[in-house]
């Protein structure tokens, strides 16, 4: 026979965060597309119309163009958007997870619920520049264990050895 579990609240400040993160998530998504699109639109519009681009105004369009599309490299590279957007998303998901067991199961503690939200708070981590190493990275380090099997949709990195 089940037992029923009494609604018991979520703390304000995990909902809040779980929202934040899907809408973070959406638009990091929605960012990564669209410098994708530019990067490569910018880079074939470059490659099949330089010269009509360098006799437009003094070559200026072409150098507008071509700046732009850099710029869009660097910037999904430099800030790796779509490794963030996967750690944004699988944090949700991580925490989505413990607040129903937390609603659903007895068992499954404040304590518990608050571990996961620090977990998840760590596999999303700050923004970096360089995407080689993560702060999820650094705190799988503090506490003895590998990230990659938290992080195996997120951006590949270069092999440590």
């Amino acid at each position: 026979m089940d037992t029923i579990v009494p609604e018991r609240p979520v703390p304000a400040e995990i909902r809040t965060n779980l929202q934040r993160w899907d809408r973070l998530a959406a638009a990091l998504r929605f960012l990564f597309i669209l410098l994708a699109v530019s990067a490569s639109a910018g880079s074939l519009i470059v490659t099949s119309f330089t010269q009509e681009l360098s006799s437009m105004k003094g070559g200026i369009p072409l150098k507008a163009v071509s700046f732009l599309s850099a710029l869009s490299i660097g910037l999904l590279t430099g800030l790796d958007v779509a490794g963030k957007a996967n750690r944004v998303r699988r944090a949700a998901r991580m925490l989505t997870a413990a607040i129903i067991r937390y609603r659903e199961e007895p068992h499954f503690e404040m304590e518990a619920l608050i571990r996961a939200y620090e977990g998840a708070q760590d596999l999303v981590g700050d923004v970096n520049y360089i995407p080689q190493h993560t702060q999820a990275d650094e705190a799988a380090a503090r506490r003895g264990g590998p990230q990659e099997d938290r992080l195996s949709d997120a951006a590949p990195r270069p092999d440590k050895g």
